[in-house]
């Protein structure tokens, strides 16, 4: 992932619409023009920004620049033309005109989205000037306006900001703030939905507990990481964590956990092509390949991959191995020879990192340089503005007393006199106001007593109206009391008028019968409940018009059929898997709805009455 920044391999594109759009921009000029190509540019920023960068390119940097184009296009523009240099790995050199033109401008105008991507791009540009305490700075300073608490907060840019500051870290050999801004870098992956770069965002944390000697951590984030991508079904990406962990072993000589890790990496990881050459970018895998041969005694092989790894470039790794190989006998004709080339690039390794170093200190004095020079400017700003406001704060005060001293006296007594003019209208308007409130409070209280009195009136009327009403109702329910024992008695010798032996013979009613026995094992489905209604319909119309006519509910009329064929409370429960107080409720509004009582008891003599009454009618 380097620089983090998203890869360019991208399917290409129609050229014709981009050249289109510059020729149509070069012809007819203007703003508007310009804010089109900036539309076009952003909109394809993410996916193509070589075509981005072709587009803001080929915009007119004097029009840009002039006077009369608004400094919120100037702004846009650079931010856009910065931010397609960073993704095409083009390098950036223009941070003070970046900083006044853009930075500036988002700090007044611009959202926190804005002012984050702005300070990101300025990161980037100290990052390509080799700055990277500055770079570090402007990093941190734009994570700080991120608004994480907003919805359309701009996580991917958060991201690629944790993603940069590692790197940083990691060339600083700042560990530990290596290891924090990787895992930022994952959370914030995770909140854009790119797994990948979640993954990925631990995955590089290996490389700083190897920084560490910390082992155990290195196994532990790979075997983690291997988890990840094999859960995520990235199975070439699993087998290409593991060059760290092959490294580890290998040093750690064990060449047989190395080798079962290695097979993996070789053959599953898509990155060798048939000859066995790893992808470009990788060669130093073979410093692996060379220790292990040379562990398990294969001098020839060793030889040959440290070799290669000089031919890549690795020369410092490669003479080592060689001359190892070397003092370990294999090649004594040639220890003087490769010692020589060995401490040659000792030599040379070491020059670079004191230039490294020294280029790394150079730039943190110049930072604090620069830093104590800003400050100093600052302070000297400050107190010039700080003088001027006094001055202007003193002569207003003092026009301020000349001019009340001038108008005071006149001012004095015409004040006294509106004073008393108001006094006096104000008292004569407070007796008026007094006068209406008490008005109003007697007419209220007037209106109050009529209202209370009409209410207690209506409230003895609806009395009376309830207890008669309560009386005609007890005199009802005496009466179907009476009728109903009286049928009680008869019911006996009553018998169903409508025949439903088509439907005690069915299969339907054989299954119902089962579920009274054994209900665990027998499941009524809505097919065998509908077939059930069918019959009823069929054997007892006359029964399911008066259930459809009262509105009774679907498991209402169930429980009026299963108590009509005779299935006692228990047997209902077990059929319709209700408890026996909600049976009791179903049978209980059923018997109101259908005969006006509510008395779940008499619901099947009810029935048989109606089936009687009804069919002699």
């Amino acid at each position: 992932m380097s620089n983090r920044r998203p890869a360019t391999m991208k399917p290409p594109i129609s050229i014709i619409s981009v050249i289109l759009t510059i020729l149509i921009t070069a012809c007819t000029g203007g703003d508007k023009e310009t804010i089109a190509m900036l539309d076009r540019a952003e909109a394809l920023m993410e996916d193509y920004p070589d075509s981005a960068y072709t587009l803001l390119y080929n915009i007119d940097s004097l029009r840009i620049e002039s006077d009369d184009v608004p400094s919120s296009l100037r702004a846009r523009y650079y931010l856009l033309l910065g931010t397609a240099m960073n993704k095409t790995n083009r390098p950036m050199a223009f941070d003070s005109l970046f900083q006044h033109t853009v930075v500036d401008y988002y700090d007044r105008h611009g959202s926190r989205n804005d002012q984050m991507r702005a300070r990101y791009i300025l990161g980037c540009i100290c990052r390509d000037e080799h700055d990277s305490p500055r770079a570090i700075e402007w990093y941190l300073s734009a994570a700080d306006c991120a608004d994480t608490l907003s919805s359309d907060c701009d996580y991917l840019t958060l991201m690629r900001i944790y993603g940069q500051m590692a790197e940083v870290y990691l060339r600083q050999q700042m560990v530990q703030d290596n290891i924090e801004s990787q895992r930022k870098y994952s959370k914030y992956a995770a909140k854009c939905d790119n797994t990948y770069e979640y993954i990925r965002g631990i995955e590089l944390q290996v490389s700083a507990y190897l920084q560490l000697k910390d082992t155990a951590g290195v196994f532990t984030i790979t075997d983690s990481v291997y988890r990840l991508y094999i859960q995520n079904n990235m199975p070439r990406e699993a087998a290409s964590v593991y060059p760290t962990a092959i490294y580890v072993h290998l040093l750690n000589h064990n060449y047989a956990k190395a080798k079962r890790l290695m097979d993996i990496f070789e053959h599953q990881s898509g990155l060798f092509d048939s000859n066995g050459e790893i992808e470009k970018g990788r060669e130093h895998y073979y410093l692996s390949k060379a220790m292990y041969y040379h562990g398990t005694n294969k001098p020839d092989y060793a030889a040959y991959f440290y070799r290669k790894l000089i031919d890549f470039g690795y020369n410092l790794d490669g003479y080592r191995g060689l001359l190892g190989l070397s003092i370990d006998g294999y090649m004594r004709d040639s220890l003087t020879h490769y010692a020589q080339k060995y401490e040659n690039c000792l030599a040379c390794t070491e020059s670079d990192i004191n230039i490294e170093s020294m280029q790394n200190v150079k730039g943190l004095y110049d930072y604090s340089r620069n830093q104590r020079a800003a400050h100093t400017a600052e302070l000297k700003a400050a107190k010039t503005r700080y003088t001027l406001y006094i001055i202007i704060i003193f002569a207003v005060v003092l026009l301020a007393i000349l001019s009340w001293l001038t108008i005071a006296r006149k001012q004095r007594k015409e004040s006294e006199i509106k004073q008393l003019n108001e006094m006096l209208a104000n008292v004569q308007a407070m007796l008026e106001h007094k006068k209406q409130e008490m008005e109003d409070l007697h007419r209220d209280r007037a209106l109050f007593e009529q209202n209370h009195q009409n209410e207690i009136e209506r409230l003895q009327h609806l009395l009376e109206s309830t207890r008669s009403e309560l009386q005609g109702k007890k005199t009802e329910v005496s009466t179907l009391i009476k009728q109903l024992e009286a049928g009680q008695k008869l019911v006996s010798g009553w018998k169903m008028y409508e025949d439903d032996s088509h439907v005690r013979n069915s299969n339907v009613f054989g299954k119902l019968k089962a579920m009274t026995v054994n209900p665990v094992n027998t499941i009524m489905t809505q097919a065998d409940w509908q077939q059930f209604l069918d019959l009823c319909e069929s054997s007892m119309p006359k029964l399911c018009s008066k259930m459809r006519s009262s509105g009774l509910s679907d498991i209402q009329s169930q429980v009026v059929l299963l108590v009509r064929l005779g299935f006692s409370n228990g047997d209902i429960v077990r059929i319709t898997g209700k408890d026996k107080q909600n049976v009791r409720n179903h049978k209980s509004r059923a018997c109101k709805r259908m005969f006006g009582t509510d008395s779940a008891e008499s619901l099947y003599q009810l029935l048989v009455m109606f089936d009687g009454v009804e069919n002699k009618n």
